[in-house]
């Protein structure tokens, strides 16, 4: 199976990826599972601005990526796989079943300074063409009111799937943990393939 990996980075950087399965405690190498020392690293490709992305090989569904800064012995980020085996991650499904969808959504984990704006890369890797595309953040999802703002998001390109979420100032001006998601919509028909938590900590330059 083939997760599309996609992170922030500077073009500089040397971004890799590894498979780590919680329920082992272990990290894939090569076809077996072993230690941390002797897990697989695959390079992502610098593309685009900020963002580096590549194909990453895992065998089963809930194994978590681990992306590492060369460097840096402790991860940057992470993202936890939750489609079934045999699915690609990143088709929509569109066939309804008793009230519900099955939901193939990638979540991915953010920290923010405090008032800071940041531009983050979305790549869903699927064909988006006559979806539109929202994005909005809240602290609880019992609460009604938005932290960051529900907006229409531009595409970049719909047949690749790919655009920006731009953050304001304003979306980061108090700390915490903030829960976003990309809602897409066409029609009646509603999917979630992206979700965000957001940890927006204290600025230390003022």
């Amino acid at each position: 199976m083939i997760y599309h990996a996609t992170i922030e980075g500077r073009p500089e950087e040397t971004i890799s990826c590894r498979v780590f399965d919680p329920s082992l405690g272990q990290w894939l190498s090569g076809e077996t599972w072993g230690p941390e020392s002797e897990a697989t690293l695959t390079q992502l490709t610098s593309v685009g601005e900020y963002r580096h992305s590549g194909p990453v090989t895992y065998p089963y569904a809930g194994v978590v990526i681990e992306y590492l800064l060369q460097g840096q012995a402790k991860p940057i980020g992470e993202d936890p796989i939750t489609a079934a085996p045999g699915v690609d991650q990143f088709v929509i499904p569109v066939v309804t079943v008793g009230g519900g969808s099955t939901e193939f959504t990638t979540q991915k984990k953010f920290n923010v300074r405090r008032g800071d704006s940041r531009r983050i890369p979305v790549s869903l890797g699927l064909d988006c063409t006559g979806w539109t595309a929202w994005f909005g953040g809240k602290r609880s999802a019992a609460q009604s009111e938005y932290d960051m703002p529900l907006r229409q998001l531009t595409w970049q390109s719909e047949a690749d799937g790919t655009l920006y979420i731009d953050l304001a100032s304003t979306d980061t001006s108090e700390t915490g943990t903030v829960y976003g998601e990309v809602e897409l919509r066409k029609g009646a028909e509603r999917n979630t393939p992206e979700a965000y938590t957001f940890r927006i900590v204290e600025d230390i330059v003022r």
